[in-house]
């Protein structure tokens, strides 16, 4: 990564640790020395912060039911478009 880009599109997955450690780093160097992408970083920990507060959600069979049903429909049409 070039320091000349702000990180703002890398800040959730930053903190979700999903970037490779060089990365990683980077962003968090950046946001050291950048106060738009500390600012981006500040709200982006706001976030993960208002959804770990959420109570735990599961769908509903029904909605299980229908996506596996679409994958499957659309897995058999590339197959067959292939």
């Amino acid at each position: 990564m070039s320091k000349q880009y702000h990180v703002i599109d890398l800040v959730d997955d930053y903190l979700h640790d999903v970037l490779i450690a060089h990365d990683a780093e980077y962003v968090a160097a950046h946001c050291e020395s950048c106060s738009v992408c500390a600012i981006a970083l500040a709200e982006a920990r706001q976030r993960v912060d208002a959804f770990a507060k959420l109570p735990p959600a599961e769908p509903s069979d029904r909605l299980i039911k229908r996506t596996l049903t679409k994958i499957v429909s659309v897995a058999v049409h590339r197959r067959r478009t292939s």
